[in-house]
């Protein structure tokens, strides 16, 4: 017996859940893994659908991962539009909101380093100091916040 072929809703949840999964599996690891780098390279169709199917703070952080591999592999336009589209006005309140605070400030600091990277120099340090004022007002106490400058 045949089985009913899944709704189409069903095949793109999956699909899109796949590409999520995957993102997740290949941030970070595809330096150290050259099976899994051709894999999530192979399958960035895949990765690039889960984006228009992911909600919210996942929505986010899925493209936040997603630029990143992208700008792994040389391809930082790509990953420098997909950073700026996902980027709020201005960083949620942490007391408010945490979770979306802490997915915009990880879209900051990564466009900071892309663009640091490319010689905006201006626009990267405004990214940093902007990142840097949002985590102080969610935490007061936080050692791990250097002040730009004193680094040498």
């Amino acid at each position: 017996t045949r089985r009913a072929a899944a709704p189409d809703s069903q095949q793109q949840q999956g699909y899109a859940a796949y590409g999520a999964w995957l993102a997740r599996r290949g941030y970070a690891d595809i330096h150290s893994d050259l099976g899994l780098n051709r894999l999530v390279r192979l399958s960035m169709p895949v990765l690039e659908a889960a984006s228009a199917a992911l909600d919210g703070s996942e929505r986010l952080w899925h493209i936040r991962r997603l630029a990143w591999l992208k700008n792994a592999w040389g391809d930082t336009r790509a990953a420098l539009d997909l950073l700026e589209a996902a980027l709020s006005p201005s960083l949620p309140d942490p007391a408010a909101d945490k979770e979306s605070a802490q997915v915009q400030s990880a879209i900051r600091y990564q466009l900071a380093d892309i663009y640091n990277t490319r010689g905006d120099l201006e626009r990267a340090l405004a990214l940093y100091q902007e990142r840097k004022h949002a985590l102080r007002r969610g935490t007061p106490k936080d050692e791990n916040i250097v002040e730009l400058g004193t680094v040498g």
